[in-house]
């Protein structure tokens, strides 16, 4: 008799695994239920998980696990999902956000259009000549879909932004060892710029209609150092880069990281961001938005990676800082 799917080893059903996101794996096993029997075991998604996430990813399931009452010991696979599913941050919790802004009009508003409520604005007419906005983020080695949710209205004078003077630039920054207080308490740190992109490089997805656009910016990449699993520190911001003519009404409603798995597509051009349709269920998104708070709750998320002295504070004015 030829072999069928009932008879193939657990081996391949693993093999077959390792090329498949989480999401394809629950896929594969509703339509392969043979395959449930081995990619449903708990110690699967959990080798599978420290395997991903390393020793550091695996104490923060510890402690998911025993925070959410509706996870059990054996609920591996919906921790893992809620470490791969996107993690969005929004501008709800101001203080969460470092602004560094020349001017005091620059803040979060009500906003009927921002899917949380609220949203980071420059008010039209504001003498803001330049601002800077960031978060610090700690995240698993990995690579990563970069995308934001941003507006843009006209200025007191009905002038919209002219896409070809874009001033604006999205970048991730990573740490190379991570952040130190020295000893007059500033804090400091070594980084590197792994992702920019100008807002002039998006014209093509950009209009003027008032609404929110989402953008897909770019993918970068975060080393696991030595050990292949060390969690690293980013800085997610974006900076204004030259002064504009005309202020506008510009606004801020979320920026979120897509960690790129096995069998996602691959990025080629910057595009509008198709409203995410996760394929979890609640617990799973859930279990993801209690991840990321409890992983990024630290106070050093808006706090500047650098000493700031006088010239170095003209330089960042201007866009000029690594």
């Amino acid at each position: 008799m030829p072999p069928n799917l009932a008879t193939l080893p657990a081996e391949l059903y693993l093999n077959i695994s390792t090329h498949l996101s989480s999401s394809d794996i629950i896929a594969f096993r509703r339509a392969v239920p043979f395959a449930s029997a081995v990619l449903a075991r708990p110690e699967y998604w959990k080798n599978r998980f420290i395997s991903d996430f390393g020793i550091e990813g695996y104490q923060y399931a510890l402690r998911i696990h025993g925070c959410q009452s509706f996870i059990s010991s054996e609920d591996w696979d919906l921790v893992y999902r809620g470490m791969v599913t996107q993690w969005t941050f929004n501008f709800v919790n101001r203080q969460q956000w470092g602004v560094v802004a020349y001017g005091q009009f620059l803040d979060t508003r009500p906003d009927l259009q921002s899917l949380h409520g609220y949203s980071l604005a420059i008010e039209p007419g504001s003498p803001l000549t330049w601002y800077h906005v960031f978060r610090n983020i700690r995240i698993a080695p990995g690579t990563y879909r970069l995308s934001w949710r941003f507006k843009f209205g006209p200025d007191r004078s009905g002038l919209w932004y002219r896409r070809e003077r874009s001033a604006y630039r999205f970048n991730i920054y990573l740490y190379e060892y991570g952040l130190k207080t020295g000893d007059d308490g500033a804090v400091v740190g070594s980084r590197k710029l792994v992702l920019s992109v100008a807002m002039g490089d998006a014209r093509g997805v950009v209009q003027n209609t008032g609404l929110f656009h989402d953008i897909i910016f770019g993918e970068f990449s975060v080393p696991g150092g030595e050990s292949g699993h060390e969690w690293r520190m980013i800085s997610v911001e974006i900076r204004e880069t030259e002064t504009l003519l005309h202020k506008f009404d510009f606004a801020l409603d979320q920026v979120c990281l897509k960690r790129v798995e096995p069998g996602d597509k691959p990025f080629t051009h910057i595009r509008s961001n198709e409203p995410y349709q996760s394929e979890l269920d609640q617990r799973s998104l859930t279990v993801a938005s209690g991840l990321r708070d409890m992983i990024n709750a630290f106070p050093e998320s808006a706090i500047l990676p650098f000493s700031l002295n006088q010239s170095e504070y003209i330089r960042l004015m201007l866009g000029h800082t690594d």
